[in-house]
Parts: structure tokens; C-alpha cells; sequence
């Protein structure tokens, strides 16, 4: 009677199955919920919760209606154009009356905060980079706003190396006495 001793023991092995949506299994849908996470990271930050908006008793697809926003040239050009119809009949939500006005309050009170938010970081990359092309390094020496700058002659921690008296593996720190 062969047996390994890693077989499972079919009678008294149990296990909890795990429901898992096929859905969730695509790259669109992780797309969506790390888009999720990311707006409800923002909103906790400004100290309030993120509650999915609902239209038509379904909830609303923040990532598909951020998507479609952005393609068409973002909030203003939408708000301007009054587009708002036309994004609620790409999305497939009923056509009824006010459903364009609904997705544009929930935009503007969910989405657009976060908009700004990432514009606002993207433009203070930009002028760091900005920034630190206007400064230009030669050597030691940098451009004429700085001409008294001179670099320091102290080590860096780097550069120091350790004495080989000094064992840095923790179980040959302590001497054993045997």
C-alpha cells in the first residue's frame, strides 16, 4: 500500500470555497478598482468618505464616466458643449430626462475635486523639472546665480568603509563562549 506522506486525507479534508467573479479576473476591472481606490484615497485625505453615486438604481461606473470625460477634452469642454447626454448614452444608462444633469453632479462633486487635485500635482512636477533645467551644472561649478557655491569636502557615509574588525553579520556579532 503505497502512500506519500503528503497526500491529502480525502475524508477529513475540508475547505471554504471562495466565490470569485469572473469579471474580476480582467485587467479592465482591476484598472477600475485601483481607479477606486485612488478617488477614495483622495477623499479620505479631505477627511470625508467616498460613497459610490447610484443612478437608475445602479451604481454609477466612475472609471468609465472619468474616461469618457477625459477623452472629450475633460470637465470644462463637457460642461461647455452640454455633452452630458451623449456621456450617459456611451455609458448605456437610460435615456430618460435629467439622467445627463445626474452624471454631471456626480461628477462635479465626486470626480472633478480629484481632477484638480492631479492637475495640481502635475503642474508642480512640471515646474520642479522647470526648475531644475534652469539650473545648470558644470562640474562643481553651477550657473552664474550661484558663483559662491563650493561643493564640501566631507565624506559621504558611502564612501567610508567599514573596519574589518567590525563583523556586520548579527550571528557573528557575540562571542560564544563554548
Amino acid at each position: 500500500d503505497w502512500r506519500p506522506s503528503f497526500a491529502v486525507d480525502v475524508d477529513n479534508f475540508k475547505f471554504t470555497p471562495r466565490v470569485q467573479r469572473l469579471n474580476e479576473l480582467e485587467a479592465k476591472t482591476r484598472i477600475n478598482f485601483n481607479f477606486l481606490d485612488q478617488i477614495a484615497k483622495f477623499w479620505d485625505l479631505q477627511g470625508s468618505s467616498l460613497k459610490l453615486p447610484m443612478i437608475e438604481n445602479k451604481l454609477l461606473d466612475l472609471y468609465t464616466l472619468h474616461c469618457i470625460v477625459e477623452k472629450w477634452g475633460g470637465y470644462q469642454n463637457v460642461l461647455k458643449d452640454k455633452m452630458w447626454q451623449q456621456v450617459a448614452q456611451l455609458m448605456g444608462l437610460p435615456m430618460k430626462k435629467g439622467v445627463g444633469a445626474m452624471l454631471k453632479l456626480h461628477y462635479e462633486k465626486v470626480l472633478y475635486p480629484y481632477d484638480l487635485f492631479k492637475s495640481d500635482q502635475s503642474n508642480d512636477v512640471k515646474s520642479d523639472k522647470k526648475a531644475s533645467s534652469d539650473l545648470k551644472f558644470e562640474g562643481n561649478n553651477v550657473d552664474k546665480r550661484n558663483k559662491d557655491y563650493k561643493p564640501h569636502s566631507i565624506e559621504s557615509r558611502m564612501q567610508i568603509k567599514p573596519s574589518p574588525e567590525v563583523n556586520p553579520r548579527r550571528t557573528n556579532r557575540f562571542d560564544i563562549d563554548e
